[in-house]
């Protein structure tokens, strides 16, 4: 388990450089999720989930979140909170970027209506 982490950890390092190198590059395309794995702890909440999305052109990519991050230790996120198969995305990544380079994926959460859609 621990030389995975460290593995993990490398990769990850690796991939942040590239992406502060390069993202000044990236442009924006729409995605939708097509496969989603979520990862939850014992009170049900969610330690981490993985999504891979498809691009109009049919470009697949995948992305994970987990809560364990540095960036993320103080959030809780609900499973209904997690965007399901089907739902649209927004992907940055450089052009003519191979699937192995790293990309951004924003996503919404689904339980939030958008303050120009409420009707209270």
């Amino acid at each position: 388990a621990l030389l995975e982490s460290r593995r993990i950890g490398r990769l990850e390092h690796r991939l942040s450089e590239q992406w502060d190198a390069t993202r000044s590059g990236a442009r924006p395309a729409t995605a939708h999720i097509v496969d989603r794995d979520v990862h939850l702890v014992e009170h049900g909440g969610v330690s981490s989930f993985a999504v891979t999305v498809e691009t109009d052109d049919g470009r697949r990519v995948s992305a994970r979140w987990h809560r364990s991050s540095p960036m993320n230790a103080g959030r809780e996120l609900l499973q209904p909170q997690v965007p399901g198969v089907g739902a649209t995305v927004r992907i940055w990544a450089v052009p003519g970027a191979s699937v192995d380079a790293p990309h951004v994926i924003e996503a919404l959460d689904p339980t939030a209506v958008p303050s120009r859609e409420r009707t209270d």
